[in-house]
């Protein structure tokens, strides 16, 4: 018996070697380094006095910095507590990985990482410093039946599509002022599952000093520029990999997506975390904001039709404002076959259309410039399914402007991946007399990429599909061909004037005077 308590006394010295040093190098790679912004000078943390929430992975603090004045989150994170080492080393990864994600994910529309510090005692609380959100959470608005319009769901449904973009698929956003665009698609991306979608973690906050709280939430519910809306708590987070299977219960249940409630059920482990389970519970969550409460459990499993009634039903008294495209696109991510929920990019490009600011166009603009340069092999059907989803089931609904440069790229992808819907998107995308030709004709000498990209990559202006339109002049009497001639672009002038002569020798087209209808 003493060889045996020898033994185990050398294994359990061994298991807590490693653990030291496993989460010594895990701290190595994640910096703690925190200046502050405005000096350089390394922040000093002091508590402020007020509890901001707690759950089943800690609490949140706020904290105030010495130096520079700004105020923080801390959130105090304590590992598993039961002398079981192995769910202290569970208990001790899932910090890292939150930390990890955190420092990684830099987005306009997630909590940003500032700092953490590591206990002594790897049983003590962690410490997890991130920018504090002044406005709160909007489960603060839905308590207290705010009335806010159409736009500041669409809001918060652009925002975390946006962070769900990037943890899902990759999708890369910046923010430079008050100015936000898409840069890129990171080309070996491992999804990253949030798993605790829900309105307690989607935070308000403002971009203006000196606002009230009152006044910036008055200004977030009116959709004033301003207010941001973000993405927080990572603590239940995943990354998912290839032959890696994720069995925790974790989030919040009454957010679960229903394949997520069965399998807990009947089998008390949940191995079907993915991309879609986050979906579903941001539709939950904007169902929320629509009606103040949380939708039926078996709404997933009726025809859309009648999701969409239901939900009408449901909306409060008074409120009218609600959208055909908005009720769709939630109830569509309530449907009980993951399969068959949209991704979060069909989410944000839907989201964009959906408003009608210059920074809502120049946002879409930069988004379909994205998708359309992209040639990685990896991101193809990810990119066919927004393309597909947005132009068959949104579009039609959507009473949106888009810009020439997001005509050409919109027109660009569907003749890549769906070339038999060419035509009916091409005439969704403009309104009479104005045709998709005249955007492409209306790209710049300095526009070479997304010319040649239009002309020599995917050659949809050549399509026989949309003989006819070429030849149409728009309201100021003006040919495709003529607006390149104006613009300086010779090369898109003659392509045009090639097109209108190859299809007038084969009879298809009416002479340059006539009117055609597509």
């Amino acid at each position: 018996m003493a060889s045996t308590a020898r033994a185990q006394n050398k294994q359990s010295t061994r298991d807590e070697e490693h653990l030291s040093v496993a989460h010594d190098e895990a701290n190595a790679l994640i910096s703690t380094v925190a200046a502050c912004e405005t000096t350089g000078t390394p922040h000093q943390f002091q508590d402020a006095g007020d509890s901001l929430g707690s759950g089943m992975f800690g609490a949140v603090l706020r904290v105030k910095c010495r130096v520079c004045g700004k105020c923080f989150a801390r959130k105090d994170v304590t590992p598993d507590q039961t002398n079981d080492d192995v769910k202290l080393k569970k208990s001790l990864d899932q910090i890292d990985q939150e930390l990890n994600f955190l420092r990684h994910l830099h987005h306009p529309h997630i909590i940003a990482y500032v700092h953490h510090k590591r206990p002594k005692r790897q049983v003590d609380a962690y410490q997890i410093f991130t920018e504090y959100c002044e406005l709160g959470d909007i489960s603060a608005l839905i308590k207290v039946k705010a009335e806010y319009s159409d736009k500041f769901i669409w809001n918060v449904c652009e925002a975390i599509a946006s962070a769900l973009a990037q943890c899902h698929q990759g999708l890369r956003s910046i923010r430079v002022g008050s100015e936000e665009s898409y840069v890129g698609i990171d080309a070996h991306w491992a999804p990253i599952i949030h798993r605790d979608v829900k309105p307690a973690n989607v935070f308000l906050s403002s971009l203006l000093p000196g606002l009230s709280k009152d006044e910036a939430a008055a200004m977030a519910i009116k959709c004033i520029d301003g207010v941001v809306v973000k993405l927080g708590d990572f603590g239940a987070a995943c990354r998912l990999k290839e032959g890696t299977l994720h069995t925790t219960m974790t989030g919040t249940q009454a957010y679960w997506p229903p394949e997520v409630k069965e399998e807990a059920l009947s089998s008390g482990r949940v191995t079907g975390w993915s991309s879609a389970t986050d979906i579903c519970s941001l539709a939950a969550t904007l169902y929320s904001l629509l009606t103040f409460h949380l939708p039926n459990e078996k709404i997933g499993e009726v025809p859309i039709s009648a999701r969409i009634a239901q939900l009408k039903d449901e909306l409060p008294d008074g409120r009218t404002e609600a959208s055909e495209v908005l009720l769709k696109l939630i109830c569509d991510c309530l449907d009980r076959q993951p399969a068959r929920r949209p991704i979060a990019l069909t989410l944000l490009a839907v989201s964009l259309k959906a408003g009608s600011s210059d920074g809502n166009l120049r946002r879409s603009e930069s988004f379909w410039t994205t998708l359309a340069k992209d040639s990685h092999q990896a991101h193809r059907q990810m990119i066919s399914q927004t393309v597909r989803d947005f132009s068959g089931q949104y579009l039609p609904l959507l009473h949106a402007t888009f810009t020439s440069k997001e005509i050409c790229a919109i027109m660009s992808l569907t003749a890549t991946y769906s070339k038999q819907s060419l035509k009916t998107t091409a005439n969704r995308l403009t309104e009479k007399p104005k045709t998709v030709f005249h955007a492409a004709a209306e790209l710049t000498p300095t526009d070479k990429e997304f010319a040649n990209l239009v002309w020599e990559v995917t050659q949809w202006p050549s399509s026989p599909a949309l003989e006819g339109l070429v030849i149409r002049s728009d309201k100021d009497g003006l040919y495709p061909s003529q607006i390149a001639a104006e613009r300086g672009s010779r090369p898109i002038c003659k392509m045009l004037s090639k097109i209108d002569s190859a299809r007038s020798q084969r009879g298809t087209a009416h002479t340059r005077g006539s009117h055609v209808e597509s």
